[in-house]
Protein backbone atom coordinates (compact mmCIF):
# COMPACT_ATOMS: atom_id res chain seq x y z
CA UNK A 1 0.00 0.00 0.00
CA UNK A 2 1.39 3.76 -0.48
CA UNK A 3 2.12 6.04 2.16
CA UNK A 4 -0.37 8.38 3.51
CA UNK A 5 -1.51 9.87 6.61
CA UNK A 6 -2.98 6.69 6.99
CA UNK A 7 -0.66 4.26 6.33
CA UNK A 8 2.68 5.05 7.97
CA UNK A 9 4.54 3.76 10.82
CA UNK A 10 2.86 5.45 13.12
CA UNK A 11 -0.88 4.97 11.93
CA UNK A 12 -0.30 0.95 10.54
CA UNK A 13 -1.77 -0.23 7.18
CA UNK A 14 -5.21 1.01 5.98
CA UNK A 15 -7.56 -1.61 6.73
CA UNK A 16 -9.02 -3.26 3.33
CA UNK A 17 -12.17 -1.38 2.16
CA UNK A 18 -15.61 -3.30 3.20
CA UNK A 19 -16.56 -5.73 0.56
CA UNK A 20 -18.92 -4.49 -1.86
CA UNK A 21 -19.95 -8.13 -2.35
CA UNK A 22 -21.30 -8.51 0.86
CA UNK A 23 -25.16 -7.99 0.79
CA UNK A 24 -26.00 -5.99 2.98
CA UNK A 25 -28.30 -7.89 5.52
CA UNK A 26 -24.85 -9.89 6.11
CA UNK A 27 -23.21 -6.96 6.95
CA UNK A 28 -25.70 -5.97 9.56
CA UNK A 29 -26.77 -9.55 10.98
CA UNK A 30 -26.49 -9.87 14.71
CA UNK A 31 -24.71 -12.22 16.24
CA UNK A 32 -25.73 -15.33 17.30
CA UNK A 33 -25.86 -16.36 20.91
CA UNK A 34 -22.44 -17.93 20.66
CA UNK A 35 -21.23 -14.07 18.99
CA UNK A 36 -20.36 -15.72 15.55
CA UNK A 37 -22.30 -14.21 12.37
CA UNK A 38 -23.38 -17.48 11.48
CA UNK A 39 -24.88 -15.82 7.92
CA UNK A 40 -21.32 -14.06 7.45
CA UNK A 41 -19.75 -16.25 7.88
CA UNK A 42 -21.35 -18.96 5.43
CA UNK A 43 -21.16 -16.42 2.65
CA UNK A 44 -17.09 -16.15 3.07
CA UNK A 45 -17.13 -20.07 3.42
CA UNK A 46 -18.67 -19.83 -0.28
CA UNK A 47 -16.49 -17.21 -1.42
CA UNK A 48 -13.69 -19.03 -0.36
CA UNK A 49 -15.31 -22.33 -2.20
CA UNK A 50 -15.53 -20.68 -5.05
CA UNK A 51 -11.71 -18.76 -5.07
CA UNK A 52 -13.14 -15.54 -5.35
CA UNK A 53 -12.38 -14.61 -1.55
CA UNK A 54 -8.36 -14.52 -1.27
CA UNK A 55 -7.75 -11.06 -3.80
CA UNK A 56 -4.43 -9.73 -4.36
CA UNK A 57 -5.68 -6.81 -2.50
CA UNK A 58 -6.98 -8.34 0.69
CA UNK A 59 -3.21 -10.52 0.28
CA UNK A 60 -1.22 -7.29 0.13
CA UNK A 61 -3.25 -5.58 3.30
CA UNK A 62 -2.62 -9.12 4.83
CA UNK A 63 0.51 -8.77 4.53
CA UNK A 64 1.10 -5.04 5.32
CA UNK A 65 -1.03 -5.79 8.72
CA UNK A 66 1.76 -8.79 9.97
CA UNK A 67 4.40 -6.63 9.06
CA UNK A 68 3.59 -3.63 10.51
CA UNK A 69 3.38 -5.99 14.03
CA UNK A 70 6.81 -7.78 13.68
CA UNK A 71 8.01 -3.92 12.95
CA UNK A 72 6.07 -3.03 16.53
CA UNK A 73 7.32 -6.10 18.12
CA UNK A 74 11.31 -5.25 17.68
Amino acid sequence: MPAGPANTPAHGPQRPAPDPAVPAALKAEAPGPDGVRHGLVAHIQRLIAAGEYDTPDRWAAAEEALFARARERR
